[in-house]
């Protein structure tokens, strides 16, 4: 690139700011936030220059769908273009985490804190004394931006770090995610620990009947109709940014996005072609008759969802204002469709917001 064209460049057009972008709050933070905005203080003169403009991004809303996963964090920064940064964190080692949950297995009001949103000052100083900080150094932050400035941070890598620094205060338990772990990993790990070997979930019981094998390719009763719409602002390479940091010094993320991506797009496309196939079906057999349940089957609940969640991100509330069905129903289906890898979600407690992959 020449200094010419770097020239013009800086001057490209700034775009209106999304309507569903995240403000920096105004209110003063916690000393969680407060500790992350200050990895920035030895910054050099460009970088500082850059600093100040992703600050002013953030505070203007230019930043949507952001995303926290092990050891990374991603959003879209629409300003002059529409450019993906992406900031990563050192993940803790195995000796780090088996400090952490040393501690946290040894006193459990610390968990009951993390549960609740909070970083308790004991848990900082027990683990301080183990040689094991939860705050990062500037020298443990990496950043990545589809701008290909060559100073980072960018202005766009800035301006997710910046709107990182809200969400922190907000939920500290992401700070161990950028370390390393999930919350629900993390706590796996410690019911582990307490001898706790039952499994969250399970997809299936032992009281299921097994399916019939004298003819597998014919359906033995009417095959349900399920359609559900492909958002159109889909988040890029969800389901690859939700596995965190591949293993090794190499970062693998940036060369397998785009063959992610490509993939993705030829399924939907694929998916959107596919003919309106008729399943033959067996003679029918009268049986006695039912009483029909007044709750919907689990394939119209599970295409009432995807069908939200294609629209819009969404919380346990907004999706219960759309459909009909209890709630302990719904976020029974939700825990399954995550398993299952269809859907994310972000936030904790009422500010849960499920969005699909």
């Amino acid at each position: 690139m020449t200094w010419s064209h770097q020239s013009m460049a800086t001057h490209a057009q700034i775009l209106n700011a999304p309507s569903d972008g995240l403000t920096l709050s105004s209110q003063p933070l916690g000393w969680v936030g407060t500790g992350w905005r200050s990895l920035f203080d030895g910054l050099g003169k460009d970088q500082q220059t850059r600093e100040r403009r992703g600050r002013n991004f953030a505070r203007r809303g230019r930043v949507r769908g952001l995303h926290v996963a092990p050891g990374v964090a991603s959003a879209e920064v629409v300003a002059d273009g529409s450019h993906h940064a992406s900031l990563k964190v050192r993940a803790f080692s195995t000796a780090e985490w088996q400090a952490i949950m040393q501690v946290l297995s040894a006193d459990l009001s610390l968990v009951a804190s993390l549960m609740e949103g909070e970083l308790p000052d004991a848990l900082v100083r027990k683990l301080d004394r183990r040689q094991v900080q939860l705050m990062p150094t500037l020298e443990e932050l990496s950043f990545d931006c589809s701008c290909g400035d060559y100073v980072m941070p960018c202005a766009h890598g800035a301006s997710v770090f910046h709107v990182l620094s809200d969400a922190l205060d907000g939920d500290p338990f992401l700070l161990l995610t950028l370390r390393g772990r999930t919350p629900e990993h993390l706590m796996a790990d410690l019911r582990a620990g307490w001898g706790d070997e039952t499994a969250i979930r399970s997809l299936a019981s032992a009281e299921e009947d097994l399916p019939e094998l004298d003819d597998w390719f014919t359906a033995r009763g009417g095959v349900p109709c399920f359609r559900c719409r492909f958002a159109d602002d889909a988040h890029e390479a969800a389901g690859l940014k939700a596995l965190g940091p591949a293993p090794g010094s190499v970062d693998l993320v940036p060369t397998l996005q785009p063959l992610y991506e490509s993939a993705r797009k030829e399924l939907v496309k694929f998916v959107e072609e596919l003919p309106e196939r008729k399943v033959r079906r067996r003679p029918e057999v009268p049986v006695a008759a039912e009483k029909v349940p007044e709750e919907a089957p689990e394939y119209e609940l599970t295409e009432a969802v995807v069908n939200v969640l294609a629209e819009k991100e969404s919380t346990v509330a907004e999706i219960l204002a759309r459909i009909t069905t209890s709630p302990s129903r719904l976020r029974d289906e939700l825990g399954v469709l995550e398993e299952l890898g269809l859907i994310f979600r972000t936030g904790r407690g009422e500010a849960v917001t499920y969005w699909l992959g």
